[in-house]
């Protein structure tokens, strides 16, 4: 496929967020309710239509729980980041700062979206989304919609993909 009708997202978030289990549920179709520990980095390619096809690389990458750093090299060539954090805790929430410095050292330019997940299991969200709203208006300038609440578990996530995609290729 052209490589001009690639694209290469970053799935970022702090440890346990759901992250792979976002990923997994976009690509294969299926939530594993079992915790899967990403290692370094999974990458998924999906194929969709908007109109033209696109290969979506989504870059699962761990986040080291111990130094809460990310290897700069794998943001390297990112054109999105989708930034998840896990509403069931609050430092999670509060690390959404960290995770969009880090990818705003590698792409100034690059276009975010906010994934709030678990709301499944916490039934008092709303101050979890209220502090990431708090946060978003530092960088503004990045993202390209309110944030998302979801369930990995029981929400499907293309309308948070095809976000990504229009906020790229337009449409």
């Amino acid at each position: 496929m052209d490589k001009s009708n690639r694209i290469k997202i970053v799935v970022l978030g702090s440890f346990a967020a759901g992250k792979t289990s976002i990923c997994q549920k976009y690509v294969n179709g299926k939530f594993d309710e079992k915790y899967l520990t990403t290692v370094g980095v999974k990458v998924y390619e999906k194929e969709i239509l908007s109109p033209q096809k696109i290969l979506l690389s989504i870059w699962d990458i761990a986040n080291d729980c111990v130094t809460n750093v990310t290897p700069i090299e794998y943001l390297k060539g990112a054109q999105a980041a989708l930034i998840v954090a896990d509403l069931t805790k609050q430092s999670s929430v509060k690390e959404i700062s960290l995770h969009m410095d880090m990818v705003l050292q590698v792409n100034k330019n690059i276009k975010a979206i906010l994934v709030l997940n678990k709301i499944d299991l916490h039934p008092t969200w709303e101050d979890g989304l209220a502090t990431a709203k708090e946060i978003m208006q530092a960088y503004s300038n990045n993202w390209i919609a309110e944030p998302f609440v979801i369930s990995a578990k029981d929400d499907e996530f293309d309308n948070i993909f095809m976000e990504i995609v229009k906020s790229i290729i337009g449409g």
